[in-house]
């Protein structure tokens, strides 16, 4: 789309140089929502993952018990991320290092509690969303009783 003021439009009159602007404003607003809409098969995709996601939730309850007890989830663009309960001894570990964590340590402690979806697959979720491990953490933290330490507080 071209925006840019032809010499037909430029004049010397304020209001009808404003008039024009607000016209290709109108027209480049326009432009850019159209293209920021979602297609059909965007809308497809998005509501296959959701369907999934919302399956994947119902097993993870059937087969690792209560949600926000015994398992808990990052939802992507690509699908959810299910984590269940990390082993004492591991977050005890991680616990242990103290202002020290590293990213590593993070991984560490977040990896073994991917039950959903396999390995690979978190791992280039990482890779595309490097942030996305916060999260996680913040979702196995509250798992091996963070939340416990934040009800006290209150």
């Amino acid at each position: 789309m071209d925006i840019s003021v032809s010499r037909d439009e430029i004049t010397t009159d304020p209001e009808a140089k404003l008039k024009a602007l607000e016209a290709k404003l109108k027209a480049a607003h326009e432009a850019r929502a159209k293209r920021r809409e979602p297609t059909v098969d965007a809308k497809l995709s998005a509501a296959e993952v959701e369907l999934n996601d919302l399956e994947v939730i119902e097993k993870a309850n059937c087969e690792l018990g209560d949600e926000g007890k015994e398992f808990n989830f990052v939802r992507t663009d690509l699908g959810i991320v299910i984590f269940k309960r990390p082993h004492s001894a591991t977050f005890k570990k991680f616990q242990d290092k103290g202002d020290r964590v590293k990213t590593e340590d993070i991984e560490q402690l977040v990896k073994p509690c991917v039950w959903y979806p396999d390995r690979a697959t978190f791992d280039s979720y990482l890779e595309r969303w490097p942030a996305m491990l916060g999260s996680c953490v913040e979702k196995v933290g509250f798992l091996g009783g963070v939340r416990f330490k934040e009800e006290e507080g209150k």
